[in-house]
């Protein structure tokens, strides 16, 4: 009798000892596991900031280059650090940094393309303010189409468009909020009405 519970004992102590490992095993595991997934997401998110960086760095630029010279201290030290940022990329994110350059200069077209007309309604055509956003424009285009050669005026004019309507509805949306203080032949009305009009312009031949 004595035997048998000493053997249950035993038995018993194995078992639990047993138990207690596989135990430590998981989690060991498991704190393995979320350090390896810990270490692959905080890459993820610097690779993501570093891409994002890299991509507004590339559209500041083009922009400087509208107001400066190649040769310049700006343009130089811009493309230094450019150069330093992609050095610190891997190599197998190309693909995604050229998708997220292409996006960034398309924003930015789109942006400046409504700046443009909206300002084309208070400035003479050859005026400064109006000259420098077109230079904006056409460089972030050119830079566009080395990095997306394929149908890249179609693809940024989709973009544009839609800027462009989007700022019509907001337009048009202040303009019925004004209509509720102001006369329709104010002056702040009038002003909304031509800058609308000159964004429908610009729309029909983006089309």
């Amino acid at each position: 009798m004595r035997f048998k519970f000493f053997t249950y004992l035993t038995l018993s102590s194995v078992l639990l000892s047993t138990l207690t490992i596989s135990n430590q095993e998981l989690v060991r595991a498991s704190i393995v596991q979320m350090a390896t997934k810990s270490s692959i997401s905080t890459s993820t998110v610097n690779e993501n900031k570093l891409i994002t960086e890299i991509a507004n760095l590339e559209v500041q630029i083009v922009l400087l280059k509208s107001r400066y010279t190649t040769n310049s201290s700006q343009v130089t030290s811009a493309n230094k650090k450019l150069q330093n940022l992609r050095q610190q990329l891997k190599s197998n994110s190309q693909n995604i940094l050229n998708s997220a350059i292409s996006k960034a200069i398309k924003e930015k077209i789109a942006e400046l393309e409504v700046e443009r007309v909206v300002k084309a309604t208070a400035y003479v055509e050859h005026s400064p303010v109006l000259m420098v956003l077109a230079e904006d424009i056409k460089g972030l285009r050119q830079r566009f189409a080395q990095i997306q050669p394929q149908n890249s005026q179609a693809v940024v004019n989709r973009t544009v468009s839609q800027s462009i309507q989007n700022k019509i509805s907001q337009l048009r949306v202040q303009r019925a909020k004004l209509q509720n203080v102001y006369s329709r032949d104010s002056a702040n009305i009038g002003a909304i009405n031509e800058q609308i009009q000159h964004l429908e312009k610009r729309l029909a031949l983006l089309k």
